[in-house]
Protein backbone atom coordinates (compact mmCIF):
# COMPACT_ATOMS: atom_id res chain seq x y z
CA UNK A 1 0.00 0.00 0.00
CA UNK A 2 1.50 2.94 -0.74
CA UNK A 3 1.32 6.25 1.45
CA UNK A 4 1.41 8.61 -1.05
CA UNK A 5 -1.51 10.30 -3.26
CA UNK A 6 -1.96 12.50 -6.02
CA UNK A 7 -5.45 13.93 -6.36
CA UNK A 8 -5.71 14.97 -10.36
CA UNK A 9 -8.57 17.68 -10.85
CA UNK A 10 -9.19 17.39 -14.61
CA UNK A 11 -11.64 19.91 -14.88
CA UNK A 12 -10.32 22.17 -12.06
CA UNK A 13 -10.11 25.28 -14.98
CA UNK A 14 -13.78 24.97 -15.84
CA UNK A 15 -14.93 24.46 -12.22
CA UNK A 16 -12.65 26.91 -10.54
CA UNK A 17 -13.16 30.08 -13.04
CA UNK A 18 -15.01 33.12 -11.75
CA UNK A 19 -18.56 31.83 -13.99
CA UNK A 20 -18.59 28.29 -14.36
CA UNK A 21 -20.34 27.01 -17.87
CA UNK A 22 -23.43 25.45 -18.21
CA UNK A 23 -22.77 21.52 -17.67
CA UNK A 24 -24.72 21.06 -20.73
CA UNK A 25 -23.16 23.40 -22.76
CA UNK A 26 -19.16 22.17 -24.62
CA UNK A 27 -16.62 24.20 -22.68
CA UNK A 28 -13.00 24.28 -22.71
CA UNK A 29 -10.25 26.68 -21.42
CA UNK A 30 -7.51 27.72 -23.09
CA UNK A 31 -4.34 29.58 -22.79
CA UNK A 32 -1.09 30.87 -24.64
CA UNK A 33 1.68 28.44 -25.04
CA UNK A 34 4.42 30.32 -27.13
CA UNK A 35 2.63 32.16 -29.94
CA UNK A 36 -0.14 29.44 -29.95
CA UNK A 37 -3.51 29.54 -28.30
CA UNK A 38 -3.92 26.13 -27.12
CA UNK A 39 -7.00 24.35 -25.39
CA UNK A 40 -6.07 23.19 -22.07
CA UNK A 41 -9.17 21.79 -20.43
CA UNK A 42 -12.45 19.91 -21.85
CA UNK A 43 -15.88 19.35 -20.11
CA UNK A 44 -17.74 15.95 -21.76
CA UNK A 45 -20.03 17.49 -24.43
CA UNK A 46 -16.46 19.03 -25.33
CA UNK A 47 -15.32 16.25 -25.86
CA UNK A 48 -17.90 14.60 -27.28
CA UNK A 49 -17.30 17.41 -30.20
CA UNK A 50 -13.93 15.93 -30.98
CA UNK A 51 -12.41 19.08 -28.82
CA UNK A 52 -9.29 17.64 -27.52
CA UNK A 53 -6.44 19.30 -24.86
CA UNK A 54 -3.54 20.62 -27.17
CA UNK A 55 -5.84 21.42 -29.74
CA UNK A 56 -5.37 24.90 -31.25
CA UNK A 57 -8.25 27.31 -30.16
CA UNK A 58 -8.74 27.70 -33.87
CA UNK A 59 -9.24 24.49 -34.95
CA UNK A 60 -11.76 23.60 -31.98
CA UNK A 61 -14.01 26.33 -33.00
CA UNK A 62 -13.75 24.76 -36.31
CA UNK A 63 -15.08 21.35 -34.84
CA UNK A 64 -17.47 22.83 -32.43
CA UNK A 65 -18.90 26.44 -33.14
CA UNK A 66 -21.10 26.58 -29.94
CA UNK A 67 -17.38 25.94 -27.80
CA UNK A 68 -17.82 28.52 -24.90
CA UNK A 69 -14.15 29.14 -23.74
CA UNK A 70 -12.76 30.04 -20.44
CA UNK A 71 -9.49 32.06 -20.06
CA UNK A 72 -6.76 29.70 -17.80
CA UNK A 73 -4.95 32.02 -15.30
CA UNK A 74 -2.26 29.51 -13.68
CA UNK A 75 -1.42 31.39 -11.23
CA UNK A 76 -5.29 31.61 -9.77
CA UNK A 77 -5.91 28.11 -10.34
CA UNK A 78 -2.99 26.98 -8.05
CA UNK A 79 -4.48 29.95 -5.78
CA UNK A 80 -7.90 28.63 -5.55
CA UNK A 81 -5.89 25.02 -4.44
CA UNK A 82 -4.21 26.52 -1.81
CA UNK A 83 -7.22 28.24 -0.27
CA UNK A 84 -8.54 24.75 -0.03
CA UNK A 85 -5.27 24.42 2.20
CA UNK A 86 -7.95 23.23 5.26
CA UNK A 87 -9.60 20.60 3.05
CA UNK A 88 -6.20 19.09 2.74
CA UNK A 89 -5.24 19.40 5.81
CA UNK A 90 -8.01 17.52 7.34
CA UNK A 91 -6.16 14.32 6.38
CA UNK A 92 -2.68 15.19 6.59
CA UNK A 93 -0.19 18.18 7.29
CA UNK A 94 1.80 17.48 4.35
CA UNK A 95 0.30 18.12 1.59
CA UNK A 96 1.52 20.34 -2.15
CA UNK A 97 -0.28 21.43 -4.40
CA UNK A 98 1.48 20.60 -7.87
CA UNK A 99 0.59 22.06 -11.49
CA UNK A 100 2.12 19.87 -13.91
CA UNK A 101 3.15 19.87 -17.84
CA UNK A 102 2.69 24.11 -18.27
CA UNK A 103 -1.15 24.20 -16.63
CA UNK A 104 -2.42 21.17 -18.29
CA UNK A 105 -2.71 19.32 -15.22
CA UNK A 106 -3.46 20.31 -11.37
CA UNK A 107 -3.80 18.70 -7.83
CA UNK A 108 -2.39 18.30 -4.59
CA UNK A 109 -0.07 15.73 -3.50
CA UNK A 110 -1.05 14.45 -0.69
CA UNK A 111 1.35 12.08 2.08
CA UNK A 112 -1.56 10.24 3.58
CA UNK A 113 0.36 8.04 5.82
CA UNK A 114 -1.01 9.06 8.62
CA UNK A 115 -4.26 9.04 7.95
CA UNK A 116 -4.82 5.56 6.75
CA UNK A 117 -5.25 3.97 10.00
CA UNK A 118 -8.12 6.12 10.57
CA UNK A 119 -9.89 4.54 7.89
CA UNK A 120 -11.37 1.15 7.48
CA UNK A 121 -9.56 0.83 4.26
CA UNK A 122 -8.06 2.92 1.39
CA UNK A 123 -11.77 3.16 -0.69
CA UNK A 124 -13.72 4.65 2.88
CA UNK A 125 -10.50 7.62 2.57
CA UNK A 126 -10.78 8.22 -1.36
CA UNK A 127 -15.02 8.53 -0.52
CA UNK A 128 -14.39 10.81 2.31
CA UNK A 129 -11.81 13.13 0.53
CA UNK A 130 -14.29 13.04 -2.69
CA UNK A 131 -17.33 13.95 -0.80
CA UNK A 132 -15.37 16.97 0.64
CA UNK A 133 -13.98 17.94 -2.44
CA UNK A 134 -17.36 18.15 -3.92
CA UNK A 135 -18.86 19.93 -1.22
CA UNK A 136 -16.38 22.52 -0.77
Amino acid sequence: MSNHLFIWLPQWALESCGTPPPAHIPAASHQFSGRREVITCVNPQATACGVKIGMNVADARVGCPALYLVSQDNSQLIKSLQNMHLLWAQFTPIFAVEQVHHGLFFGVYMNIRGCIPLFPDVQSLLARLSNNITQR
